[in-house]
């Protein structure tokens, strides 16, 4: 059976072979649509429209969507299945804007023979960053990122183990090795210093092909967090010139690259003083400490705070909407590039909580409105309907700022210390870059005593991968703070436990 798919991109055939779901077609044709819950049939974000032909109505498009979308075509992708040829229409995951914040940018790469260009990586389970960087002059000449691929076979580190458990290790390793050969393509060097590349341990298990058996049952273990050098052609072929390749080291199963980096680029290599480190990504890392001791955990946050599992969520890509405020009752919002609204990506999900919380529409429990209740709060018109923010949306977000203040303030208790005796709080991820302190306070996601505390680092992850290509010494660092490094396992944890339902509520 043949499948013609329309996007944005212009019009595809893909001949259908037997037993997969669109989605599954779609992502074996790197056409890549958002499916958060990895294929389960329960987030609803694989929306395609059919256009022509049959595609059966099944249970899950009736639980999870309108009657007046079922009938204009809409259907599931992971829970779609060819019975004849069929035509249809599909939207495209967007490129993720990039925010830097370190080093100087130069808006145009300007390459001579004497320059030498090293590439910077970060890595997430959301989104890659890219950077090429001027060894020499310590300049980063051009950047760009891209929402992670991998994300067709779901959000979250979880989806991704239990896909490479059920076989597909391998689609899900050359899906990440050709997005970063195509992302590196783009800058079209004619030479390539070095690559350093910092990610969690689940990517760069899954870049290297290692086995994921061990990281998803107790007691948790990894096949290798040390410091890994190999090359472009292993990783890449021959199709972007020759260089050197280091991924950095972590510290466990989930605690990895992405925040040694951080640690080291935040000075905790070298500081008396105690800090703390907060990574708002996906899977919630923190640590906290000084030069001599670090104790590291990680919350399990979940994608809500990069806009994953969420009704109307979406990455910081253009028209997303970053910033809002509700006056008499409406709500007044700001979008990515002042586009046309496309979603709610992180710092929107934030801000719009805080403000429905401050306008009395959401209780201490996190009930929201009964006005509001069924069919959720109107935030924006958007050229696919409404933006709508929901109760399950809510819930979304009790669940992820419950399980990062509650990790948080029992990592700092069994370090030793108080909230209040924390020095310094760096606050890191994309998403970090963008928040709004206050409102973070406010909805219970940050101790309120570390208000004055808290410096916003942006991307520590890509942070530490530039500095591992201008640093001759960054390497034994980083190494350093690993071996100083114990982690706070939270599964099991019954005050963690405690805590989390506890911190559940808005105050």
């Amino acid at each position: 059976m043949k499948l013609t798919v329309i996007s944005k991109d212009g019009q595809q055939v893909i001949s259908m072979r037997e037993g997969l779901s669109v989605l599954q077609a779609l992502t074996e044709n790197k056409i890549y649509v958002t499916s958060p819950c990895g294929g389960k049939g329960i987030c609803g974000k694989c929306k395609i429209r059919l256009v022509k032909g049959t595609l059966p109505v099944t249970e899950a498009d009736r639980r999870i969507l309108t009657k007046e979308q079922i009938e204009q075509g809409i259907r599931l992708g992971c829970r779609a299945y060819l019975t004849e040829d069929a035509t249809i229409e599909v939207e495209k995951e967007e490129e993720f804007q990039v925010v830097m914040n370190a080093m100087e940018v130069s808006e145009n790469i300007k390459q001579n023979e004497d320059a030498q260009y090293g590439i910077a990586i970060d890595i997430g389970t959301t989104t890659i960053a890219m950077e090429v960087v001027d060894v020499k002059n310590k300049v980063i000449q051009n950047s760009y990122g891209e929402l992670n691929r991998q994300r067709s076979y779901g959000a979250d580190v979880i989806s991704r183990i239990s896909a490479c458990n059920a076989g597909d290790l391998e689609k899900l390793r050359d899906t990440i090795r050709n997005q970063l050969r195509e992302m590196i393509q783009r800058f079209e060097l004619h030479s390539i210093s070095k690559i350093a590349i910092s990610a969690n341990t689940t990517m760069c298990h899954i870049l290297m092909g290692y086995p994921c058996e061990t990281l998803g049952v107790y007691p948790f273990e990894p096949v290798n967090v040390n410091t890994i050098r190999t090359n472009s052609q292993d990783l890449f072929g021959d199709s972007i010139p020759f260089c050197q390749v280091v991924i950095l080291p972590g510290i466990s199963t989930f605690v990895g690259a992405d925040i040694v980096s951080g640690l080291v680029s935040c000075g905790f290599s070298e500081t008396e003083k105690v800090s703390v480190l907060i990574d708002l990504g996906t899977n919630g890392e923190m640590a906290i400490g000084t030069k001599n001791q670090i104790l590291v955990t990680s919350a399990a946050a979940g994608p809500a705070f990069e806009g994953g599992n969420i009704s109307c969520g979406t990455g910081s890509i253009p028209g997303a909407i970053s910033s809002v405020e509700i006056q008499y009752g409406m709500a007044k919002v700001r979008t990515i590039q002042d586009k046309d609204p496309v979603g709610l990506c992180g710092s929107g999900v934030l801000e719009l909580t805080a403000e429905l919380l401050s306008n009395e529409l959401i209780d201490e429990t996190g009930a929201l409105d009964e006005r509001y209740f069924e069919e959720g709060f109107p935030v924006a018109l958007s050229n696919k309907g409404e933006v709508v923010f929901t109760q399950r949306d809510i819930r979304e977000i009790q669940m992820a700022k419950s399980a990062v203040y509650s990790a948080a303030t029992l990592m700092t208790r069994r370090y030793g210390v108080k909230i209040d005796d924390v020095d310094k709080v760096y606050l890191a991820g994309g998403f970090g870059f963008h928040v709004n302190i206050e409102k973070a306070i406010a909805i219970g996601l940050l101790p309120k005593q570390w208000k004055e505390k808290i410096t916003v680092v942006g991307n520590a992850s890509l942070r530490g991968a530039e500095l591992a290509l201008v640093e001759d010494d960054f390497i034994r660092k980083a190494e350093a703070v690993v071996e100083v490094a114990s982690v706070l396992a939270l599964a099991n944890d019954k005050d963690f436990s405690e805590l989390y339902t506890e911190n559940m509520f808005f105050e």
